[in-house]
């Protein structure tokens, strides 16, 4: 079936506020779009970290500077700078801080769902595959073959569902 959405940007479903900066948050779907506002003196190590609580920032980004400089530097040394009208993609595992003294605004389509809200708050989402296995007739077979070789047709099948898989 199909579906549309559209949103105000001047109507973010959540702002969450941070030291020296905002984040405006949109939800579609399955999509978590942010506008980030930074301003001078911002760094994600000193205004963020206490509330992530982790050693760098985990989230890979994805997005659009409108305005401002944002520096970023990895654990290995690899650092990039980005400005306006440059999109950026950023891993896992990074520091950023405002260049200059003008507030930072972009936009980011990857890391908002939970960005800058304490380890508590965030619900990590996990993939997952489910297998579901079926023997007919298996409780006429179970009486039939009783419960030791029952629980051994049961082993067999569980280790080949494992191999297939």
């Amino acid at each position: 079936m199909a579906h549309m959405q559209r949103k105000s940007l001047d109507l973010p479903d959540e702002t969450r506020m941070l030291p020296n900066g905002r984040t405006d948050i949109w939800n579609l779907g399955d999509f978590v779009v942010g506008r980030i506002t930074f301003e001078p003196g911002w760094q994600w190590s000193k205004d963020v970290k206490p509330i992530a609580q982790t050693e760098w920032c985990e989230y890979h980004h994805l997005g659009l500077v409108m305005e401002g400089k944002l520096h970023y530097i990895t654990p290995d040394g690899l650092e990039m700078e980005v400005g306006p009208g440059m999109l950026y993609e950023i891993l896992p595992g990074h520091d950023a801080w405002v260049v200059g003294d003008e507030p930072v605004i972009q936009y980011d389509f990857a890391g908002m769902r939970t960005f800058a809200l304490p380890a508590a708050a965030r619900s990590e989402r996990t993939l997952a595959t489910l297998v579901c296995t079926d023997i007919v007739d298996s409780t006429a077979t179970a009486e039939r073959v009783g419960p030791a070789a029952w629980a051994a047709m049961l082993a067999s099948l569980n280790a080949e569902s494992r191999r297939q898989i």
